[in-house]
């Protein structure tokens, strides 16, 4: 299996439907050990409800579970629409303990929202916006680099599975990349990361939707008629909405790949990365 956490987001998906859902969900996380409270993490980072962003502060910032659950809480708090705009609203009333702050602004990383990012990135100091930067050799230095397929579907887990499927393995939410090696040269693999809104594929266009009760999601359009609209959201969830329920849908310019994901990598992962992508070839 390539991604681990596939079922366990499902999983949460329908728990957190389920009457008593959620405190069963806050139960299993306070009382388990840490290989269930990773997989906890994993299922409600994309959920986007009180229950899950709540559940995530709080393991952030509660020091009776381990450091390295709070980090991975912390790296998991704006994964979703409402988690940005929790972030944001933590980052602003200083409720981040200040180790964790580049944990939260990265958690933010992956955002469409560019203004969500910036103002994130407004918290970090000097010495953190430093090393969080990573400058990577022109384009023609990196094609001619060759990097090691193995590592490579490492860094394809952590940085791309949560959107994109290889081989039916991974998130069914971007386009599928188990051909991509035999529908891009290594020049275009590289410029698809770099430059994702250059080329944004048919079909995977971003849409705004807001509801009348206020609420704001993004997604790709999976159907939509005179009276229903389904939207695939980050994640691999999808959510239907009435048209009468809508005040306003919307097609945005930008690509939910986020520009800057070549920066969550060193130059050795991304060259990694693309040697994988490389081997994907059509049978």
């Amino acid at each position: 299996m390539i991604l681990d956490g596939k079922q366990t987001r499902k999983a949460g998906q329908i728990v957190y439907k389920l009457k008593g859902g959620s405190e069963l969900i806050d139960k299993t996380f306070r009382t388990g050990n840490e290989t269930a409270q990773r997989a906890i993490i994993e299922s409600v980072r994309w959920q986007g409800k009180n229950e899950s962003i709540n559940l995530l502060n709080e393991a952030m910032t509660s020091e009776k579970y381990s450091l390295a659950i709070q980090r991975e809480a912390a790296r998991s708090l704006g994964n979703s629409l409402a988690g940005e705009n929790y972030v944001l609203e933590a980052l602003k009333n200083k409720k981040v303990p200040e180790k964790f702050i580049p944990s939260v602004v990265e958690s933010v990383s992956r955002t469409s929202r560019k203004a969500i990012k910036a103002e994130a990135s407004t918290y970090l100091s000097s010495s953190q916006k430093s090393a969080s930067l990573n400058k990577h050799p022109a384009l023609t230095e990196l094609v001619a680099t060759r990097g090691n397929a193995k590592d490579g579907l490492k860094t394809f887990i952590n940085q791309c599975s949560m959107c994109h499927q290889v081989y039916n393995e991974g998130i069914d939410f971007g386009p599928k990349l188990t051909e991509i090696g035999s529908k891009l040269s290594r020049d275009g693999l590289y410029l698809s990361i770099l430059h994702p809104n250059a080329g944004i594929g048919f079909g995977y266009e971003t849409y705004e939707l807001k509801t009348k009760s206020g609420d704001t999601y993004q997604g790709v359009v999976v159907s939509k008629n005179e009276t229903d609209v389904m939207l695939k959201l980050p994640g691999g969830s999808t959510q239907s909405f009435k048209t009468s329920a809508l005040k306003s849908m919307k097609q945005l310019p930008d690509s939910l790949m986020p520009e800057g994901l070549a920066d969550q990598m060193n130059t050795q992962e991304f060259t990694n990365l693309i040697e994988y992508l490389a081997t994907l070839k059509k049978k």
